[in-house]
């Protein structure tokens, strides 16, 4: 071969080379929305845009959101089977599979949204890794947190749950709705009330859920009272998990890899918790810049600290429930609070 010749075919060659290495990636994500709302804008989208960006748009992301709550608890095991790629999720709604991560949802558990997401990661590596084993895990954190959204009556002690139509937002604060007489009525639906008025026997009286879940949900005017904690804690958060199927991960290039490595896991996990603070204050301050929006309320200490003190039973009974499944129920509460302790500052 000529000299020539042999330059053009080097030349081919690193031109096929390079065009092969510049492949774009097409991840197929799944996620539970029911419609667009700031969790999904100000929580996840800016991880992805940061990963298309740094891959110079190598990555992008094909987005298959879902809406119904069935839809979303079968996510897992699509991204276990290899149907989606990447998978964002309410952890909670899977609490037979995820039993021991569902501790961060018990009430009163969350200090604040960050201090959370850091020892939600720590504690799943440490005490329930094997709970996503089919997985690799990319980000856990935590929503912002929730507090009672009533329409007509506030709620200023225990006794005045009794009787009260109310939605939660996952299994443990289901259970201490009931425990305290609320009808509990199943859970939050993308048409109640803000897309479409719901029959009036299905009508909440309120929800538990974050400031950005209560504006989203109800429009001006159909919550008049929002009642927190204070000092005492949040009332109730949910958990959500960011993970790859081990899969597609291994099949990217090495150049790929190393970017959802520096991507992931527990700064990555603190800044989602940022973000849903950030949110969750945003969606506050609108509520009480606005009349149309109700009163904003805070319990007295005497009433916050009954509310705590009747959380108990709700913890006792996870921790039976979880050493009836052969775990040390109590040992994996303590450990919860002890990470959450440790990172909130």
């Amino acid at each position: 071969m000529g000299l020539f010749k042999w330059f053009v075919a080097a030349v081919l060659a690193l031109f096929v080379m390079s065009g092969a290495g510049a492949q774009q990636v097409v991840l197929k994500l799944g996620m539970q929305i029911d419609q667009p709302d700031s969790a999904w804008a100000d929580i996840i989208k800016p991880w992805m845009d940061g990963i298309t960006a740094q891959s110079d748009g190598r990555i992008r992301f094909d987005m298959m959101p879902v809406a119904s709550v069935e839809e979303a608890a079968g996510l897992y095991v699509k991204l276990r089977d290899g149907e989606l790629d990447v998978l964002w999720a309410q952890t909670g709604l899977d609490p037979k599979r995820f039993k021991r991560t569902e501790v961060f949802e018990l009430p009163f558990m969350m200090p604040n949204p960050e201090a959370a997401s850091r020892a939600l990661w720590e504690y799943v590596e440490t005490y329930a890794v094997d709970e996503f084993k089919d997985v690799r895990l990319l980000g856990l954190h935590v929503k912002g947190a929730s507090l009672f959204h009533t329409r007509e009556r506030p709620i200023d002690s225990l006794a005045d749950l009794k009787g009260m139509r109310l939605r939660g937002g996952n299994r443990m604060t289901d259970q201490f709705l009931k425990q305290l007489g609320a009808e509990f009525m199943g859970p939050q639906l993308a048409a109640d009330p803000a897309n479409g008025q719901p029959e009036p026997e299905r009508q909440a009286d309120g929800y538990v859920c974050d400031w950005a879940s209560a504006v989203r949900l109800a429009p001006s005017g159909q919550f008049q009272f929002h009642t927190g904690f204070g000092t005492t804690g949040a009332l109730a958060t949910s958990s959500y998990m960011l993970a790859i199927n081990p899969k597609t991960y291994e099949s990217l290039p090495e150049e790929l890899r190393r970017i959802l490595d520096a991507n992931s896991g527990m700064e990555t996990s603190a800044a989602f918790g940022r973000r849903a603070q950030r949110i969750s204050s945003i969606a506050r301050d609108r509520v009480g810049a606005s009349e149309g929006y109700g009163s904003i309320r805070t319990l007295p200490l005497e009433e916050a600290q009954a509310f705590r003190k009747a959380a108990v039973k709700v913890e006792q009974a996870w921790v039976a429930e979880v050493s009836d499944k052969g775990f040390e129920g109590q040992t994996l509460l303590d450990g919860a609070r002890t990470l959450i302790k440790k990172y909130t500052r």
